[in-house]
């Protein structure tokens, strides 16, 4: 067979390289996920449940699961919870709805505070100087621990170098059969799998990480209590200085941070150490995408550009997170893919080679939905619909990188500014026996 020189030079290496860009990320990942191994438990751990202290923002007290994911928490015999929300009427009212949690668990000190506008950075800040435990844990207001949770998820910690842990997340799927409320179960389930793989996978072979997803995270209090800490967190500038400061992203902000003052990220990939998130309606599942490729285009680009020691100890991380990240446009990589092949002339000579490559593609897709499809076979009917809204992201994505400046804590139903910015709110105290003391 003669093909033509002209066709196939560019051609096969612009298919070549495309294919080993993408593929070996791919390749490279399946034997980071199989060597990884998590951390043993030990027979006296060091660090316990009392050594742990939970910060958790709120801004909607009308979340029909915040009362399950505190009562979650607290089975845990953590030392303290720390609740903050939006101003003073909103602090009131949570205090009473959590009252008889402090009667029901009076080994954990439960605080009560508010700022007078929500941000979620600035809330987790609030806190994080009255923390009196060896660890700090931040928690959204919609997850499920189990009950041993801390049993697993602090055995990172044996490790000195260990400064933050991640673990597995989980969603927990209520609507069954077919609907529309199932198929967005399944996506959400394919994305967290996904993640929980990646984050396996890369971690194993050189401890990157892509983030310590904020929906479960613990760090070492003394590495979130520094007064250098706080203020960087809290005034985080994109785009050259031009944009901030950032509300959103926090958990991106600090796995950065551990990375840049050398602190390892333990992976803690277990049954024990998965926390189970609640199915969210279309429109929270598409704004949390969206938030979280705004917050990817951010991150990436810092970590690339801004930390140097990335490209030298996390070289795998480097190319197999970030790099991969800002080419990850889904239509727009597979259509290159396959008009690069066309144009290498075997397209025309070997049409059958095609339909090789097309399949190929898809099945590659599919690898990420395996878990769940162990987990629930019936949901293959919901496979086309993920492979199209798998490419419906290329546009999400796209919308991203120009509104990348866009600083707020969105995708999360707000509550009204009650208080003026000025107004400081006091702490409602709890002394571990059920009783509180106000103090404005």
């Amino acid at each position: 067979m003669e093909v033509n020189s002209s066709w196939m030079g560019p051609a096969l290496v612009a298919f070549t390289v495309l294919v080993a860009f993408r593929y070996s990320r791919l390749l490279g990942n399946l034997t980071g996920a199989a060597f990884y191994r998590p951390f043993p438990i030990p027979a006296h751990p060091a660090i316990t449940c009392r050594d742990c202290t939970v910060i958790m923002p709120i801004v909607d007290l009308g979340n029909p699961h915040l009362e399950q994911c505190i009562r979650s928490i607290l089975r845990n015999r953590i030392q303290a919870l720390f609740l903050v929300t939006v101003g003073t009427q909103y602090r009131n009212r949570l205090h009473d709805l959590i009252s008889e949690l402090r009667f029901e668990f009076p080994n954990t000190v439960i605080h009560v505070g508010a700022l007078p506008k929500a941000n979620k950075r600035s809330q987790i800040a609030h806190a994080i100087p009255q923390v009196t435990t060896g660890i700090t844990i931040l928690s959204d207001d919609c997850v499920f621990w189990p009950n041993r949770f801390l049993t697993a998820a602090l055995a990172p910690f044996t490790d000195s170098h260990v400064g933050g842990v991640g673990t597995n997340k989980r969603i927990r799927r209520d609507a069954t059969g077919f609907g529309w409320e199932s198929f967005w179960g399944f996506l959400e389930s394919v994305y967290f799998e996904a993640l929980n793989y990646e984050t396996r996978a890369t971690n194993a072979i050189d401890g990157s990480v892509s983030v310590i997803g904020g929906q479960t995270a613990l760090y070492r209090t003394n590495i979130v209590q520094t007064p250098e800490f706080l203020d960087a967190f809290q005034n985080e500038y994109f785009f050259f200085g031009k944009c901030g400061p950032i509300a959103a992203g926090d958990d991106n902000f600090i796995t950065r941070w551990l990375f840049q003052h050398d602190w390892r990220i333990g992976i803690q990939s277990t049954g024990n150490a998965c926390v189970e998130i609640p199915t969210s309606t279309a429109s929270q599942f598409i704004s949390h995408c969206d938030r979280r490729s705004r917050n990817s285009w951010r991150s990436d680009v810092t970590m690339l550009f801004c930390t140097p020691k990335l490209w030298k100890h996390y070289s795998w991380g480097t190319y197999a997170i970030h790099l991969s990240n800002l080419f990850n446009f889904p239509l727009f990589y597979d259509a290159a893919l396959i008009i690069s092949f066309a144009f290498t002339g075997y397209g025309t000579e070997m049409p059958w080679l095609f339909a090789v490559l097309v399949t190929g593609i898809f099945l590659t897709k599919l690898a990420k939905a395996v878990p769940v499809l162990l987990q629930s076979p019936m949901d293959v009917v919901f496979i086309p619909g993920l492979i199209i809204f798998d490419y419906l992201l290329t546009f999400l994505k796209l919308k991203t990188l120009f509104t990348s400046c866009n600083k707020h804590w969105g995708g999360r139903r707000v509550a009204d500014l009650e208080d003026g910015p000025r107004d400081e709110i006091g702490w409602i105290w709890g002394d571990g026996h059920g009783m509180w003391v106000l103090l404005s």
